[in-house]
């Protein structure tokens, strides 16, 4: 099959982990859907803000969620905000995101 020279924009993906809760591993998984940007884009934006951090880059390209939840269980709506807090409530999940966006935006060898 040929590849196609066409950008595809958006992606959605699982990211999946745990968390320690009171010495407990609890696993989670959500989805992100995700602009797909370029390796150019992607490089620029580090080069041009070398401070901002991987949470700040999602920020600016992820625009949907599936399966984060408030406390009470109810579907947490997504927003800007609401994806930093739960990087900052979760140290780590933005580096698992940052990671599976790479993972998904690149291309992959055939097994």
């Amino acid at each position: 099959m040929p590849i196609i020279l066409k950008l595809i924009p958006r992606l959605k993906f699982a990211v999946e982990g745990s968390v320690n809760n009171d010495g407990v591993d609890e696993h989670f998984s959500f989805k992100l859907t995700a602009k797909r940007v370029d390796n150019d884009s992607l490089q620029a934006r580090f080069v041009a803000n070398p401070n901002q951090t991987v949470g700040e880059v999602l920020a600016d390209v992820v625009e949907d969620w599936d399966g984060v939840k408030n406390e009470d269980g109810s579907p947490r709506p997504y927003s800007r905000e609401a994806l930093q807090e739960l990087f900052s409530v979760h140290p780590g999940t933005s580096i698992l995101a940052y990671k599976r966006y790479l993972s998904e935006v690149t291309a992959k060898e055939k097994n």
